[in-house]
């Protein structure tokens, strides 16, 4: 067992604390508190295989991010008051 503070894993995973908490109750994940500690502690190895999204590098040719540029939102024209 792997077990940290549940700050700490959401840190090192890159998703915030909430997101820890909702695998953690969507998934039964076990939790556990040292004595005199207030933090929650969380195994390792079992939330890891829960998060599916890990942070791509950036590619060497400069190229830039690999995901679609966002398409801008178009204003439809108003029909002018009769």
């Amino acid at each position: 067992m792997d077990a940290a503070p549940l700050d700490q894993v959401a840190q090192e995973l890159g998703i915030s604390r909430d997101t820890v908490y909702r695998l953690i109750k969507r998934h039964g994940l076990s939790t556990y508190r040292q004595v005199g500690d207030r933090r929650t502690w969380i195994d390792r190895d079992e939330i890891r295989p829960l998060v599916g999204l890990q942070r791509k590098q950036a590619s060497s040719d400069g190229a830039g991010s690999s995901l679609p540029a966002k398409p801008t939102p178009t204003r439809r024209a108003r029909a002018p008051r009769t």
